[in-house]
């Protein structure tokens, strides 16, 4: 007993251990924990099921979000479309006319397009109690309600059209094309609507010793370029190197047109039997008749005061042997002239006396050439090209001449025409006339020669741009000059044309064509 007690304290004092102690350490039963576990299990699967339905919830709301921003951008699309068509015609916008009897509604946009036109100014809301109107309240315009519809349908397809769609004609029969042309220039639109039209050689403005004949027009109505109109130098002059001048019909001023011209015949410089062209009828007359015409001739072509170059002997012709009429094929060597002339100065001159067109005016630009030389004429003078024809017979010109209005005529003070070209003798000569003249040689050479061509001009802004294509050789030749040419603050009419000194030398007017440009963009 004593022994247990000891052993009792020693162990702490504690009840001694015994069958009940070590029952309660023993693991719950199975029956206990069952109930337990179940409810686990229960929590679980119900946490679960949530989490699926929240995430059923979540996809449905991203698909009905991605459904409305879908629907937003739709809207907003639409939005821009409809905007865009309410800012071209919207109600309050719309004019109704009445075009020679026709009834026509367009748009006030559509009207005021081409901005400083006649046009724009009687549509621009300020003179809407100044235009006439007919019983219904319709703008009346006493115009071919067929011409100007197809004014106003240019237009719109310019306005609804993006800035690098082709621009298209507006194309009328031929019969009506000066009918166009004359109700393009009234409305002040002559920059802007590219059409084709007739042009010819004018018999009151040609020199006398020029024969003009209409060949057969050309097949089709509406895309005909009209009569193919020829110029042929009868007799006179000739030998003592005198142009007939053939001018065309229409004056140009402010518009930008292109005349393609074929030259039937052309005695000095005609096609070598390999098809080497001109080159090879310039290489026949040899170094020393080529030479001749460099030291001699080039200084001769061109000579005068004040007056103007005076074109002599036609150049090389008269050590080729220069004759009238019925001198042997190829042994004259009369030079042609293309170009443009002001109206003024071309009226001024009486061209009924043989030698009236020797003496070139300040308003004479363009090139002249024969078997062995090329000279750019401007403001009357000559500046020697080369020692090759620039076109020979046979060749298709193209002549484009872009007379641009001035912006503020009276501001502008002319330039003195330049002095007389001294001869330039020899190759280098040649090529350093080449590089201040605006002649092209190949895609570089024409940049080079446009820059250069330029600033020989004084060209800038408002100058008048004339260039001259050879087809054949794909060589074009440019020259810019002032277009107050006079000096008398007001914007020239120019004429395009033909010097004729080789009798039976002809050229023909293939097609003309308003080359025009597209409006700027109104702002919406």
């Amino acid at each position: 007993m004593e022994d247990n007690a000891q052993s009792g304290k020693a162990n702490g004092g504690g009840t001694p251990p015994g069958p009940t102690s070590s029952a309660s350490t023993a693991a719950p039963s199975p029956a206990a924990a069952g109930p337990a576990s179940a409810a686990a299990d229960d929590v679980a699967l119900h946490f679960a099921r949530l989490t699926e339905a929240v995430d059923a919830k979540m996809r449905a709301l991203a698909e009905k979000e991605r459904s409305v921003v879908a629907a937003e951008a739709k809207l907003s699309a639409a939005s821009e479309r409809m905007a865009a068509v309410s800012g071209r015609s919207g109600a309050a916008d719309v004019i109704r006319l009445n075009v020679g009897g026709t009834s026509l509604a367009t748009s006030r946009r559509t009207l005021t397009l081409v901005p400083d036109s006649l046009l724009a100014t009687m549509f621009s809301g300020d003179w809407d109690d100044h235009l006439a109107r007919d019983p219904s309240g319709a703008v009346f315009l006493d115009y071919d309600p067929h011409l100007f519809g197809g004014l106003v349908n240019w237009l719109r397809a310019c306005d609804l059209a993006g800035p690098e769609a082709p621009l298209g004609e507006v194309r009328v029969e031929q019969e009506r094309q000066e009918q166009l042309l004359v109700l393009v220039d009234f409305l002040q639109l002559q920059r802007y609507i590219p059409c084709r039209f007739t042009e010819v050689f004018s018999p009151t403005l040609s020199s006398p010793y020029v024969a003009l004949s209409d060949s057969i027009s050309i097949s089709g109505t509406g895309t005909g370029s009209g009569y193919r109109t020829v110029a042929r130098r009868t007799a006179g002059g000739g030998g003592s190197g005198a142009y007939a001048v053939a001018a065309a019909a229409h004056c140009y001023f402010d518009t930008h047109v292109e005349l393609v011209l074929h030259v039937e015949r052309f005695g000095a410089v005609r096609p070598a039997a390999g098809g080497s062209g001109g080159g090879g009828a310039a290489t026949a007359a040899g170094p020393a008749a080529a030479g001749q015409g460099a030291g001699g001739n080039a200084g001769r072509a061109f000579a005068g005061g004040p007056q103007g170059p005076r074109q002599a002997g036609a150049g090389g012709g008269n050590a080729a042997g220069s004759g009238d009429d019925g001198a042997a094929a190829g042994s004259t060597n009369h030079p042609m002239f293309v170009g443009v002339m002001c109206r003024g100065q071309l009226d001024s001159l009486d061209q009924n006396k043989r030698n009236a067109n020797a003496t070139w005016q300040s308003t004479c630009h363009g090139w002249w050439t024969h078997r062995r030389q090329g000279c750019k004429v401007q403001g009357g003078q000559a500046r020697l090209l080369g020692h090759q024809p620039l076109w020979t017979e046979g060749d298709t010109l193209v002549l484009s001449l872009d007379a641009a209005r001035m912006s503020d005529p009276a501001s502008t003070v002319a330039a003195p025409p330049p002095a007389a070209a001294a001869p330039v003798p020899g190759a280098a000569g040649a090529a350093a006339a080449d590089a201040g003249s605006g002649k092209g040689d190949g895609a570089a050479g024409a940049a080079a020669g446009a820059v250069a061509g330029g600033a020989a001009a004084g060209g800038g802004r408002n100058s008048v741009q004339l260039s001259l294509t050879n087809c054949r050789t794909s060589e074009t030749l440019r020259c810019q000059f002032s277009p107050d040419a006079l000096g008398g603050g007001h914007e020239e009419q120019w004429l395009v044309v033909v010097g004729l000194s080789g009798v039976g030398d002809s050229v023909r007017i293939a097609s003309a064509r308003r080359v025009g440009m597209r409006p700027p963009r109104p702002q919406d």
